[in-house]
């Protein structure tokens, strides 16, 4: 595999043991005389991934990290760096650049924020808890206002005489009245019918 280290090329080699430098054994080296990451093939490929970042910002600082100033410029060294490996991994690995930035088919997504809980509905106060003057306001309250006519409409509302109602039982008289149907061959039928009418209370008329 290779790695472009601006306009540089180097290569990455796996190396049998641990590799020597300087009397120490080492678990990778950034060789820059020959261009070569050197990984050791003791690890596991957790560690060698983790080797072969540490040696290839060992190659771009060997490079370009004379001018570095302060912390911004380191992030900015890095920031192409980084931009440059995947680029070419998507290359020589034959990856689609835009499935990296998409998020895992399994990634879940999270849980909708949980809702506001309704407050408690108001509970009256208990009758016996009530006082007397309470109850009389709450009564007055629930009480409507009798209604006032306006003037107008007492001045203009008009006069309803009186209906005559049932004449009461102390002013009736009974007065009977007898009828006579003849019939047939001499024969005929009597009968009475009882009549109640009012008695009148006004003064006889003179006689003229």
């Amino acid at each position: 595999m290779n790695l472009r280290v601006g306009p540089y090329l180097y290569r990455v080699r796996f190396v049998h043991g641990y590799i020597e430098h300087e009397g120490q054994p080492c678990l990778g080296l950034c060789d820059n005389d020959q261009h070569e990451l050197l990984i050791s093939d003791q690890i596991s490929e957790a560690q060698q991934i983790q080797v072969i970042g540490h040696e290839y910002m060992e190659a771009w600082l060997y490079h370009f990290g004379q001018n570095l100033k302060d912390k911004e410029d380191y992030c900015d060294l890095f920031g192409i760096a980084m931009a440059q490996l995947v680029m070419d991994l998507v290359h020589q690995m034959r990856l689609d650049a835009s499935e990296l930035l998409k998020p895992p088919t399994d990634a879940k997504s999270p849980p909708p924020p949980p809702a506001e809980a309704a407050p408690p509905p108001e509970i009256a106060a208990p009758p016996e808890t009530a006082t007397p003057a309470a109850i009389a306001a709450s009564s007055q309250a629930a009480t409507p206002p009798a209604a006032t006519a306006s003037p107008l409409a007492a001045s203009a509302a008009p006069a309803q005489s009186p209906q005559a109602g049932p004449v009461p039982p102390a002013a009736l008289a009974v007065r009977m009245i007898e009828r006579y149907e003849p019939g047939e061959s001499g024969t005929g039928r009597r009968w009475r019918l009882r009549i109640l009418e009012p008695l009148t209370t006004d003064p006889p008329a003179p006689a003229v």
